[in-house]
């Protein structure tokens, strides 16, 4: 029951993965700020944490130099000069949120708070956090903090949050690099190529059902090469290009990005729990479990000559609650997700045909949907295995019996129609 319901959670919480915990400081109502002093502007990458929505890291970026003053508790201004700008603020107290984010309507907000709480707040985590102060002229270290003030005034905190293209770290990259003159030039590594599903894969190796929830939601979109740029929707990979970038000013001259670097917070790695990888199966072992019962159960039918409809029964109904949520996706307007070719095992429509079809069988008649199921099997097993979409671990294995199933049951009625064709 406990890993049941984790898995539960991983079916929803890709959308939040990407983004700082919700009880980040949102203390903008109450600040103001004077521009009289010079600003020294770092990129801060924040290491994976326990929790489903820190498995990525978290990117924020902090200003000092900068007057910032805060209500204090007794309504008087403190105050600060050494603060934390943060684009991963949401709340589920917002109206809908469940439906919202499932549609990619959430919207997310800028954040602020003081170095110090920040700090203290990823210690508490064992978090560990890096600094990288970046090597920017007077004139573009105010202009990003003129830019930063900007988006901490109400009307513009706001924005739509997408977990892949407009996140946490692409907001902190593009106000950063918007406000540069010159040209940032990443100096990529070549390396082989990679998918969405590959990079979030890379920060799951630990999470195997929470793998297995992102790649359920994930459609064929997730599946295609994606550019070294585009690669930078997480923090870690967006810390080692600027670690090699270099800025070329107008006259052809270089230097680099990142002046210095600072190791904020040194903490473990992140300590993962033994017995939840030991005490409860992983997708693959539980799903091909259930695949060989199924087998098991269709040899059987084979051998008596006979049909088990309760087996029917319970499998449309399983896979056609999960296909709700499947169905879901089609109109959510989170990039990747709106064409997933699962919805073919987990079908919604199972649901609609479950009664009629059960019937039919129970009076030894073959219902239509039968056929359907079938040729859907054959799609699905034929994506799959050419690499068309990569698939949740262990939904091959399942949809291998309930296949050879199909075509039995196909078979069984088929030589009936011959049988009682001759006898007439």
């Amino acid at each position: 029951m406990k890993r049941f319901k984790y898995f539960l959670r991983s079916l929803f919480v890709l959308f939040l993965t990407l983004s700082q915990s919700p009880a980040c400081a949102n203390e903008i109502d109450s600040i103001c700020a004077r521009g009289t002093d010079s600003v020294r502007i770092s990129l801060l990458t924040c290491g994976p944490g326990n929790e489903v929505y820190s498995y990525y890291g978290h990117t924020a970026i902090r200003v000092r130099g900068k007057s910032f003053y805060f209500y204090n508790r007794r309504g008087d201004f403190d105050e600060i000069r050494d603060v934390v700008i943060n684009y991963g603020c949401f709340s589920f107290q917002q109206k809908f949120f469940i439906l919202r984010f499932v549609f990619g309507l959430t919207d997310y907000q800028v954040g602020i708070s003081t170095y110090d709480r920040f700090i203290a707040e990823y210690t508490l985590d064992n978090r560990w956090v890096k600094e990288q102060v970046l090597q920017l002229t007077e004139k573009e270290a105010n202009a990003i903090y003129d830019a930063i003030q900007i988006n901490l005034q109400k009307e513009n905190r706001t924005y739509r949050y997408n977990y892949f293209y407009d996140n946490c770290t692409t907001r902190a990259r593009d106000i950063l690099i918007k406000h540069i003159n010159g040209t940032v030039n990443y100096n990529f590594n070549v390396g082989e190529e990679k998918t969405y599903r590959d990079m979030v894969h890379s920060f799951c190796t630990h999470h195997r059902w929470s793998a297995f929830g992102n790649d359920l939601l994930l459609g064929v979109g997730a599946d295609r090469p994606i550019s070294a740029t585009e690669q930078q929707f997480l923090p870690i990979p967006l810390y080692d290009d600027f670690e090699r970038a270099t800025i070329t000013a107008a006259d052809g001259s270089k230097k680099p990005l990142v002046i210095e670097r600072n190791d904020l917070i040194i903490a473990e790695q992140p300590h993962y729990n033994d017995t939840e990888k030991t005490s409860i199966p992983s997708p693959s072992v539980l799903l091909g479990g259930l695949s060989l019962l199924l087998f098991i159960l269709t040899c059987y039918e084979i051998k008596k000559r006979k049909l088990l409809w309760p087996i029917d029964a319970i499998v449309m109904g399983g896979t056609g609650l999960l296909g709700i949520v499947l169905l879901a996706m089609i109109f959510s307007q989170h990039p990747t997700v709106s064409c997933n070719f699962q919805i073919l095992l987990l079908n919604p429509l199972h649901l609609v045909f479950l009664y009629p079809a059960i019937k039919q069988i129970r009076q030894k008649k073959l219902h239509f949907w039968y056929r359907i199921w079938a040729v859907m099997l054959c799609l699905f097993m034929a994506i799959g295995l050419l690499g068309i979409q990569h698939y949740a671990e262990g939904m091959l294995l399942l949809a291998c019996p309930l296949l050879i199933r199909q075509c039995w049951i196909l078979y069984i009625f088929s030589k009936h129609t011959k049988t009682k064709g001759k006898n007439e």
